[in-house]
């Protein structure tokens, strides 16, 4: 029934169907090319469908579309387990019908919309550009702005060594964070050893870049990076840290209309 539902929204679609979570997981990495979105039942016979779509979440960038009769259980777990996505926790109620599951798909399909949710933080972050052969590894000071389980948006103020230390889109960069604990208060580096910080060290990758005037403080540099690729432990830390976060709100609206420039 849903595919006849994403039939009628793509004309020429191709739908590929498997059973259970260990099909899907298998497909995805036998398969050439990744799919365009992927829609997982709640109930499926080996596993749970939020359950399989954080492992989606590990190796699948593409949007993960949950379908589930209304149920306590299914918001409460879709709630807990993945927050931290739009595409996710916009899931779609069945019997699945055609006006609402059209918009989701038009959200992140034909408009393109930001499948990670970002929220907003203000931190200390260092950041180093992958050394040459036979140098060391330098790193500036930046401010992280904002943050989401795809990666990251950081200011650097253009007078310090970010103007004798350039960096080009597609860099591949080390990530060096610490996070603080639950009820604590940012440390100063000589604290970072103190219980309730985490520190954490990620790969990622410049994906954009542009100067501007961000206050009456002067210019910045202001960087997105991506995450190259998250470890287990890294995950749980960085999703433990959101939960205390105010989530950025995406407006749809110009999102699905945009604005004329």
């Amino acid at each position: 029934m849903t595919s006849e539902v994403f039939k009628d929204c793509i004309k020429g679609c191709q739908i590929n169907i498997v059973r259970s979570g260990k099909e899907c997981l298998d497909y995805l990495k036998k398969s050439s090319s990744n799919p365009d979105l992927v829609v997982v039942d709640f109930d499926l016979p080996d596993t749970d469908g939020v359950m399989l779509s954080r492992l989606l979440k590990k190796s699948y960038e593409g949007p993960v579309i949950i379908t589930a009769f209304p149920d306590r259980v299914v918001d409460d777990a879709i709630a807990k387990e993945l927050f931290v996505y739009n595409d996710s926790f916009s899931w779609v109620k069945k019997p699945v019908r055609l006006e609402e599951f059209s918009g989701v798909i038009e959200q992140f399909l034909t408009y393109n919309r930001r499948v990670t949710k970002r929220f907003a933080t203000d931190l200390n972050i260092l950041i180093g550009k992958k050394p040459v052969a036979g140098k060391t590894l330098e790193m500036m000071v930046g401010r992280m702005v904002d943050i989401s389980m795809g990666g990251l948006k950081v200011h650097f103020p253009l007078e310090n060594s970010c103007a004798s230390f350039p960096m080009k889109e597609r860099n591949q960069v080390a990530i060096h964070l610490t996070l603080p604990g639950k009820n604590t208060q940012e440390k100063t580096p000589s604290e970072s050893q103190q219980p309730g910080l985490s520190k954490v060290h990620l790969k990622g990758k410049v994906v954009w870049q542009q100067k501007q005037k961000t206050d009456a403080n002067g210019n910045y540099l202001v960087m997105g990076v991506k995450f190259l690729k998250l470890s287990d432990k890294n995950y749980n830390i960085l999703e433990s840290y959101m939960k205390r976060l105010v989530p950025i709100e995406d407006q749809i609206d110009q999102i699905i209309m945009p604005q004329a420039s």
